[in-house]
């Protein structure tokens, strides 16, 4: 599976070189506010530029958590939910002859529900014309907090918070030309990285010869509609199908920042150990 996901990729990640142009630094859009029933979309009339959006992917059941978690993070009042699609409410004779799957995928249900809750996310952001940003997280996803540490000491400002930095990263989609910012990598090929750019903390934004699971990530719209054309149908399960996207750049930060939550309850939506995040 990892060979012909080296042979796949390796063309694309070659050609990946930084884009120059002048860094514009997102501003949260602080009427995203999170509720678990919120699950309309967001149409806003008017255009501005530099704002970043927040999602957190999760079942409802997993609200009491993931209020926790955008608490923890300082989101409150920033982040919005996405109900996550629930497998068991999913056919897959349906979802062939509506188009919506490959008939040759041979995905489970539980890995098209995932790519379908994520389909539905960058749906709601393209919808938003003021966002050009959007951060998503699933529910299992925590911080890492000893690149938080890092990037604070490095600042000097112990009062620095998640958002600080998720701004910070989002502004170089500009400068490194990325479409996707993995933030939480898995079962990558660390020692093929290229390094574009290094951000306060010793934080490194770079080109991986893959970029595995989708616990934590940032889109630019143009990511989002490449993404959503690249997914209907559903072809493959979520991360895997994002080494393939054409005309894609899909950068990675290391360390990584979220962490996939070791031994989490049996109630998240990927239900799954902690990856490593290079092999």
């Amino acid at each position: 599976v990892y060979l012909t996901l080296v042979a796949s990729v390796a063309a694309r990640w070659k050609a990946q070189t930084p884009l120059l142009a002048k860094p514009q630094t997102p501003r949260i859009l602080a009427s995203l506010n999170f509720s678990s029933t919120q699950s309309e979309h967001i149409y806003i009339g008017h255009h501005t530029h530099g704002e970043l959006g927040i999602s957190v992917i999760t079942l409802q059941e997993r609200k009491e958590h993931v209020d926790n978690f955008v608490r923890n993070l300082g989101l409150e009042g920033l982040a919005r939910i996405q109900p996550a699609v629930r497998k068991v409410d999913l056919s897959e004779t349906t979802l062939i002859e509506q188009g919506e799957l490959s008939a040759n995928s041979g995905l489970t249900m539980g890995e098209v529900a995932c790519s379908m809750s994520h389909r539905e996310v960058l749906k709601h952001f393209l919808n938003n014309e003021r966002l050009t940003h959007i951060v998503v997280f699933e529910d299992d996803a925590y911080l890492n907090p000893e690149v938080m540490s890092a990037f604070q000491k490095a600042r000097n400002n112990t009062d620095l918070t998640a958002v600080d930095l998720l701004k910070d990263l989002a502004a170089t989609s500009q400068t490194q030309g990325w479409h996707g910012l993995n933030l939480g990598r898995c079962w990558s090929w660390c020692g093929l990285d290229k390094v574009v750019n290094v951000l306060s903390g010793n934080i490194k934004i770079v080109n991986a010869l893959s970029s595995l699971c989708t616990q934590a990530y940032i889109f630019t719209r143009e990511g989002a509609r490449i993404h959503l054309a690249s997914t209907h149908p559903i072809v493959d399960a979520e991360d895997r199908a994002r080494q393939d996207f054409k005309d894609f750049v899909y950068a990675s930060t290391t360390p990584r920042i979220f962490i996939q939550k070791e031994n989490d309850d049996m109630m998240a939506i990927n239900v799954a150990n902690d990856q490593p995040e290079c092999v």
